[in-house]
């Protein structure tokens, strides 16, 4: 609640106050705001999640997924296609603002001015750099996502077919045929197509038990990249070539230790859902909720400003207050323009929004980069478009009120 409260929800408050304090005599340039949105407050925020995680308990490592796997074999193409497409599309949006202007402005979309249109020039450079987050995430990482769910699966299902293994094998019966039962008693699952080739290496190869599981070119593990299931399987070829018996009674023990481990993992993930579940809420929602709101208030502030410097320099120069007002109006306005302004924190919406995704899976799966992108290039378009419908309707909300 630290990282909620100080890192997210302060700073995010304070954009609105930004344009008021020149009243007091402070001035923000771009370089400080950029300082501040883009490299302190994220650096902070990112190290302080990074030492929560720290403290997260240990559990097993995600599964490492090398390109040889068959489902990767056109991965790096898919990698230059994801990047070009990012590249088009993301310049082509964050020049969008700056096109509209060169033809006119129809229909005065693009403000140029303060409170003015519907969004700055600089807008749609934040949707560009979402873009092509997003495109660039979504594609790249789509196949490690579907390999690691089919991986996940299997050791879903690896427990429950263990004891029917153990059984089958503590009855006396050969390796073949306790494989073969098993992948028939556990048809339709993913493990029962692992357990069916096992059984065609051992029959139609006549390979033997370690080569018909291990063997890297044809192993039924061979694209299964799990250390639970490899470490179990491996248990199982030292202890079936000395006793039936024990291998089975072993087996069985050891899918009851698995279906413990699981519900234990199921009540950690469960116990730690209120934290998951806040900060993908508040990365989706809250944050680029509070942002287009507060950033909506800023301009209104420097509006108010702005006006007042105006109606100051009509009074008599022998009143004290004149060339002070015409400071507090135009100190913001002229340190940092309301596009840069909206660009700054635009770009800090995404930072909050990949660091509290990294955060909240970092706490649910570890460090699993696969499953962090590809959630990445999920969460983050939502996110800014609740940023920047907040951001328009605020603005159109303000503008009458001032």
């Amino acid at each position: 609640y630290v990282l909620y409260s100080i890192f997210i929800l302060i700073p995010l408050a304070l954009v609105a106050l930004l344009p008021a304090v020149s009243i007091v005599g402070v001035r923000i340039d771009t370089f400080m705001l950029v300082l501040i949105y883009v490299v302190i407050l994220p650096l902070a925020t990112f190290l302080y999640g990074e030492y929560i995680l720290l403290q997260r308990p240990a559990a097993f490592a995600p599964p490492h997924i090398p390109e040889r796997h068959p489902a990767l074999e056109n991965i790096r193409t898919l990698r230059r296609i994801a990047i070009c497409l990012a590249i088009v599309l993301g310049t082509t949006l964050a020049l969008l603002g700056y096109i509209l202007l060169y033809f006119g402005n129809p229909y005065g979309i693009v403000s140029e001015s303060i409170m003015g249109g519907l969004v700055p020039p600089t807008f749609p450079a934040v949707w560009g750099i979402t873009a092509a987050i997003s495109v660039y995430c979504t594609i790249a990482y789509m196949p490690y996502k579907r390999i690691r769910d089919g991986i996940k699966q299997i050791e879903i299902e690896f427990a429950d077919a263990l004891f029917v293994l153990g059984r089958r094998v503590s009855e006396g019966r050969s390796a073949e045929w306790a494989f073969m039962t098993t992948a028939e008693t556990m048809r339709g699952s993913m493990i029962s197509e692992v357990f069916a080739a096992i059984v065609g290496n051992l029959i139609s190869l006549r390979a033997t038990m370690q080569s018909a599981i291990f063997d890297e070119e044809y192993g039924a593990l061979r694209d299964v990249y799990s250390d639970r299931v490899h470490t179990t399987m491996k248990l199982f070829t030292e202890s079936v070539n000395r006793s039936h018996e024990a291998a089975g009674v072993a087996i069985v023990k050891l899918a009851e230790h698995l279906k413990e481990l699981q519900e234990v993992e199921e009540r950690i993930r469960q116990g730690l859902y209120d934290v998951t579940s806040t900060m993908r809420s508040t990365a989706l929602i809250f944050a680029p909720l509070i942002a287009g709101v507060t950033l909506a208030l800023s301009e209104v502030i420097q509006k108010i400003l702005q006006s007042v410097s105006i109606e100051a320099s009509r009074l008599p120069e022998e009143v004290g207050v004149v060339s002070i007002m015409k400071d507090v109006g135009t100190g913001m306005e002229q340190s940092v323009p309301p596009e840069t302004f909206m660009l700054v924190i635009g770009i800090y919406v995404i930072l909050m929004v990949v660091i509290l995704v990294r955060f909240a899976g970092g706490i649910e799966y570890g460090g699993d980069k696969s499953q962090f992108m590809y959630e990445l290039g999920q969460i983050l378009p939502f996110a800014i478009i609740v940023f920047s419908v907040t951001t328009l309707a605020s603005r159109i909300l303000f503008r009458s009120m001032v």
